[in-house]
């Protein structure tokens, strides 16, 4: 047969859509999710098992919100909220009036035995530069024994002028002064509530020696003819009532000082 008759070869099959696709496909990297997570077939490994890129892990975790960071983030709330409903309310104090120590004091008593009678009440003055009784006189024999009114330390035992003072500095910032009393305790040493730090003071006559916390007439015997203890409270330079500390009680005596 003369190559002029022979039959005409058949072109290629024209492609399928369908493999078109598949060609196109194939010939582009894989596409990824998000995430990182691969959306093809997962590759082989060696033996023939599937592996699957470590970043599809973290993106599943990522979405569903189970990080480790956001673990403890939500731990570390919890515990806050928790704290925070356990704390009280916050109130606000009124200011006190001067010579006003606020609500009675826990685990204070008086400096002397028994009920306190007072000879002179707690009056202090306009100015302070003004005369005025800068504590209160309680009553009591010579010799009877003195107590710390508070726990606190011992910041001085000695004599000014001519009576012995002791003064004590409570853990509440409040300091006491207790005169005229012969002193049993040094400075520096460490009293509790009702642990005596001296005797009452006694005296040949009377004085008009001021008390070492300038209250006005005292001295040894400035509670003639009775025989007193002189106490005085102070915060920082203000100085207090001190029977305020002490909380309600049975109505004190006032004895008249003739």
């Amino acid at each position: 047969m003369t190559p002029s008759h022979q039959s005409p070869r058949p072109s290629a099959r024209p492609s399928s859509p369908a493999r078109r696709r598949r060609t196109r496909r194939a010939a582009g990297p894989p596409r990824e999710a998000p995430g990182g997570a691969s959306r093809g077939r997962a590759s082989r490994g060696r033996g023939g098992r599937a592996e699957v890129p470590a970043s599809a892990g973290a993106g599943v975790a990522a979405r569903r919100g189970r990080g480790p960071r956001t673990g403890r983030l939500r731990a570390r709330v919890a515990a806050l909220a928790v704290a925070l409903s356990l704390l009280p309310p916050l109130a606000v104090l009124p200011a006190r009036a001067a010579g006003d120590p606020g609500p009675a004091q826990a685990g204070w008593t008086s400096p002397v035995e028994g009920e306190p009678v007072v000879l002179r009440a707690f009056l202090p003055p306009d100015q302070d530069w003004l005369a005025g009784h800068r504590g209160v006189d309680l009553a009591a024999p010579q010799g009877a024994a003195v107590v710390a009114p508070a726990s606190g330390v011992v910041t001085f035992a000695g004599t000014v002028v001519d009576r012995g003072v002791v003064v004590v500095l409570h853990y509440d910032g409040l300091r006491t002064s207790l005169e005229p009393v012969d002193g049993t305790v040094a400075a520096g040493t460490r009293v509790h509530r009702g642990q005596a730090v001296g005797t009452v003071q006694g005296s040949d006559g009377p004085d008009a020696t001021a008390p070492a916390d300038g209250a006005g007439p005292a001295g040894a015997g400035h509670c003639l003819p009775a025989s007193c203890v002189h106490w005085g409270v102070r915060r920082g330079e203000t100085y207090l009532d001190p029977l305020a500390l002490l909380g309600p009680r049975e109505p004190i005596v006032l004895l008249p000082l003739r």
